[in-house]
């Protein structure tokens, strides 16, 4: 298995590619672990329960039509919004290797804005997976 230099990964969110805008992108794909133990047992069991996603992204605001700003501001509370992630790019028709990615369906749960005088105005956004309805 090959080592990957992370300076290639693509971040689309509803459709709107980030990947030119952001410097950071995390992916926390996780379960919830629950308790298994019964009387008798001498140490814990835990079994998987529901998993969890969660995306974090950081990266530098530019304001206009149809870039950053404008697309993320207002976001935050929306349902359904796709969220992709390629962790080394993305080759249209690839089944694996550089098109390997993840996607969920989202809501953004916050979009912040700041910084230091004197440096690029940075942002951070965080989208979590909103589960499948039954």
């Amino acid at each position: 298995m090959a080592t990957v230099i992370y300076k290639n990964a693509r971040l689309y969110v509803d459709g709107f590619e980030l990947s030119g805008d952001v410097n950071q992108v995390g992916l926390d794909y996780s379960a919830e672990m629950l308790d298994a133990t019964v009387m008798g047992d001498s140490t814990r069991k835990h079994k998987g329960g529901l998993k969890d996603v969660r995306l974090t992204a950081h990266g530098f605001v530019q304001y206009g039509t149809w870039l950053v700003d404008s697309t993320l501001f207002g976001q935050s509370g929306a349902d359904d919004k796709v969220v992709s992630v390629y962790p080394d790019g993305v080759t249209e028709g690839s089944t694996g290797g550089a098109g390997r990615g993840y996607a969920f369906k989202a809501v953004q749960t916050s979009y912040t804005k700041g910084g230091t005088v004197g440096e690029l105005l940075a942002f951070d956004v965080t989208a979590e997976g909103r589960g499948v309805a039954a």
